[in-house]
């Protein structure tokens, strides 16, 4: 048993929450196609909600995501009538959100870190598309 060592302390037990299962999570998406002279303009708004979660089976509160997190991209689309061809305008992380995705840690070894992973900042895309 773990206890039997010297300086090795239990890391998990029977009420360890399962990492990167929070209590929470939802999402919902909404799009509308405006027809305009031949053309398609679709505006489109992505909001997830994510509550707190442990990225590791020993619940680290270190690399934790403490705090519930909301985030919201939204995208622009121009296309033709028949979809030949289109071009999407986005941006993801809308409100420049900073959040942990990730994390890892070895607080009760010798080496003793703890390392996290946030997400991206707000990120701007274009992307055309052309179908023959």
């Amino acid at each position: 048993s773990v206890s039997d060592i010297p300086g090795a302390e239990a890391t998990l037990g029977p009420d360890n929450d399962l990492p990167f299962t929070p209590e929470l999570s939802a999402s919902v998406g909404a799009s509308y196609i405006l027809r305009i002279s031949g053309f398609k303009l679709t505006p489109r708004l992505d909001i997830s909600y994510t509550s707190e979660q442990y990225f590791d089976a020993a619940n680290t509160e270190e690399v934790a995501q403490s705090d519930a997190e909301t985030i919201t991209n939204f995208s622009l689309r121009f296309a033709d009538e028949e979809d030949t061809w289109n071009i999407v305008a986005g941006v993801e992380n809308l409100t420049d959100e900073t959040y942990a995705v990730a994390g890892n840690s070895s607080l009760t070894t010798g080496s003793g870190y703890a390392e996290v992973i946030y997400t991206r900042p707000r990120s701007y895309y274009l992307n055309a598309t052309y179908n023959f």
